[in-house]
């Protein structure tokens, strides 16, 4: 009997030995996964960081965009209004001479009258 209980003793600390190796095997592959993750995550964290750049980088572009966009149109704007000046200008210099024309042609008509030409 005391050798029955001997071996039950035995069979259980044989069973405790296995159990406590294999919840320490488990406890090491859940370190091993808790780096991997870990490290995963610091990969994700360095690839967050490099798109944050990446988006300031672009946000800085479109400024310069719309910045020589902005500047593209008062330059239009501009060279339009620099045109239409020079419409005005070619307007008035356009009835000025056909007022001369007129004057002219009126003179001239007097002129043939008067000399019987």
């Amino acid at each position: 009997m005391v050798e029955q209980k001997l071996e039950h003793i035995e069979d259980m600390l044989s069973q405790l030995i296995s159990t406590v190796g294999k919840i320490r095997e488990e406890q090491t592959e859940m370190k091993n996964e808790m780096a991997l993750l870990k490290d995963e995550q610091a990969l994700t964290k360095n690839e967050m960081a490099l798109m944050k750049n990446e988006q300031a980088l672009m946000k800085e572009q479109i400024y310069s965009i719309r910045d020589a966009q902005n500047s593209m149109r008062e330059e239009n704007d501009k060279r339009h209004q620099e045109i239409m000046d020079r419409f005005s200008a070619l307007e008035a210099d356009q009835d000025h001479i056909w007022k001369k024309a007129v004057t002219n042609g009126r003179e001239y008509a007097k002129f043939k009258i008067q000399y019987g030409i």
